[in-house]
């Protein structure tokens, strides 16, 4: 199960700060108490949307999470940060490298933003 409270002290600080500009994220289902399913958008310098699903697994904080790719309109995404897991596209492994415990979703997501920024 997730750290609950933790996710909902991030939460929180995620509506009061600038650098979780035009990102946003919750839970998929609000009836889920495990919180372990999220969904992201992320909006890039041009404006194209990209959704993102967020599997928190049991051992999560300790292990990163799977992100799943479930639609762009950024053209760089897929080649730049995607491989395909069985039937899901998700963020490359390597992409997480850089997870520690401390490390959060929206810290993922900034990333994200940061690094489809940069490179369009």
């Amino acid at each position: 199960m997730t750290d609950n409270f933790r996710t909902l002290k991030l939460v929180n600080e995620l509506r009061n700060q600038d650098k979780y500009d035009k990102i946003s994220y919750g839970l998929e289902k609000k009836e889920d108490i495990t919180m372990s399913i999220w969904k992201g958008i992320v909006i890039d310098k041009h404006g194209n949307l990209t959704t993102l699903r967020i599997y928190c697994g049991k051992n999560y904080p300790k292990t990163p999470p799977i992100v799943e790719l479930i639609s762009t309109k950024n053209k760089k995404v897929p080649t730049m940060f995607v491989k395909k897991y069985g039937n899901m596209m998700c963020l490359k492994k390597g992409y997480l490298k850089k997870w520690i415990p401390a490390s959060t979703i929206a810290d993922i997501m900034i990333d994200f933003k940061n690094v489809i920024n940069k490179h369009n």
